[in-house]
């Protein structure tokens, strides 16, 4: 058994991301959560927006002080209170795009079945700043030498602890999210398949098609006809 977890927030269709036998339950809010723990007290706990106020509620109920959480989010950039998530022991930040990687539902079942999977706190902070930091500067030429020097981190140590707190290599981690962004360009914005690799960070619009093609099963262009 993968474990109970508890999902918090209204978009429903998150639940699908999870490992088929995981147990699930859905509030709207954290209001609803204390009435729940009679019956349900989850292994894990999601939320699908980035509010630290609702952490520290959690926080606040024996029953959940040690319960780890899951923050999932499109956008990771302009958060209120995002510091002090950022620092949060047992927190982990993801970005919608990559919940569909199969990284995902892996590191989502080590959660619940091992709360020693979790990195410590201060280690923690290193990977969800990296994650703030892509998600700033993602449209950039962005190497792990970049990401790592803004984080005060080795290379190599910022790939062996991004590989262990998300459940996905760094760089594919990177692509996904960015190839998630470029198709929502592609339907938008009314860019050329070349303009969006470009503002999407990919350098060679013909590497940019055949990664799109591979993760959708079609090529960028189709999706502007």
């Amino acid at each position: 058994m993968t474990g109970r977890i508890l999902v918090v927030g209204t978009d429903s269709k998150l639940a699908g991301q999870f490992p088929r036998d995981a147990v699930v339950e859905l509030v709207s809010s954290v209001a609803f959560i204390e009435p729940l723990l009679f019956s349900f007290l989850p292994d894990l706990i999601v939320f699908d927006s980035i509010f630290s106020a609702d952490v520290d509620a959690l926080r606040k109920n024996e029953k959940l002080l040690s319960v780890p959480v899951l923050i999932i989010s499109r956008n990771l950039i302009y958060q209120e209170n995002l510091e002090r998530l950022v620092q949060a022991p047992r927190v982990v930040l993801f970005n919608s795009a990559v919940c569909s990687h199969p990284g995902f539902c892996r590191r989502v079942s080590a959660m619940t079945e091992d709360r020693k999977s979790f990195l410590p706190s201060k280690t923690s902070s290193l990977v969800k700043n990296a994650i703030v930091f892509v998600n700033r500067h993602y449209s950039e030429n962005l190497s792990r030498e970049k990401i790592a020097g803004a984080i005060n981190s080795s290379e190599d140590y910022l790939s062996r602890i991004f590989k262990k707190e998300t459940g996905i290599p760094l760089w594919e981690y990177i692509n996904w999210f960015r190839l998630d962004e470029a198709r929502t360009l592609l339907v938008t914005d009314g860019l050329s398949v070349k303009e969006t690799a470009h503002k999407c960070g990919f350098e060679d619009p013909a590497y940019f098609s055949r990664a799109f093609s591979q993760r959708y099963g079609h090529s960028p262009a189709t999706v502007k006809l």
